[in-house]
């Protein structure tokens, strides 16, 4: 038996009301913790996994400054304006050793990585958002000088007002694979992120 179209319109209009409930700083951190899982794509290969994470700018505002002060929040988040930030990690799937010395020919090779890693890597990464291609217009390798068995990346694109498309990363893999990695979040769930009450 069918549901009764008032009941189907009343879920929908309850899901938006839930997508974009606006919410303090405490709520808004732990929404966006509990909730990672939606804003991440895997790839996984024989040794190696790579993941995409979207972090949202305030998020990442209210991470610098803390949950304390909404003047301080505000104007960090003024900081992030006009890029979409994500966070890429590349990590040896056995969770052990360093991933920058893996299946590394020798001393230079992992020098080489380091190089290509530092300053390289960037322009061997894009992101697809419907029919734009963008280059990474920010880039920062985090080294963890072999503590964690991955290493991550900070990247950041130019923000594309009202496109409403999935964004898929594009990583042209010279290290590990030597091929072209997707990953794809869906813009359904990018949408769905609360908006920030200060």
């Amino acid at each position: 038996m069918s549901k009764p179209l008032f009941f189907t319109h009343a879920c929908g209009f309850l899901f938006l009301l839930a997508c974009h409930a606006g919410l303090p700083p405490d709520r808004y951190r732990a929404w966006v913790a509990s909730n990672r899982e939606s804003l991440t794509a895997t790839s996984a290969g024989d040794a190696i996994q790579t993941t995409l994470t979207y972090l949202p700018a305030d998020w990442l505002a209210i991470n610098e400054v803390g949950l304390g002060d909404p003047e301080k929040i505000s104007s960090a988040r003024g900081e992030y304006v006009g890029l979409e930030y994500y966070r890429l990690r590349v990590a040896l799937q056995s969770g052990q050793g360093d991933v920058l010395q893996h299946a590394a020919a020798g001393t230079d090779d992992y020098y080489q990585r380091i190089e290509y890693f530092s300053f390289g890597m960037q322009h061997d990464i894009r992101l697809l958002v419907g029919p734009d291609t963008l280059a990474c217009k920010l880039y920062h390798f985090e080294r963890n000088y072999g503590a964690a068995p991955y290493m991550d990346f900070m990247l950041g694109f130019e923000t594309k007002p009202g496109s409403e498309f999935d964004r898929t990363l594009l990583y042209d893999d010279r290290v590990y694979s030597s091929g072209l990695i997707h990953l794809t979040i869906p813009f359904d769930n990018i949408h769905c992120i609360p908006t920030l009450q200060l």
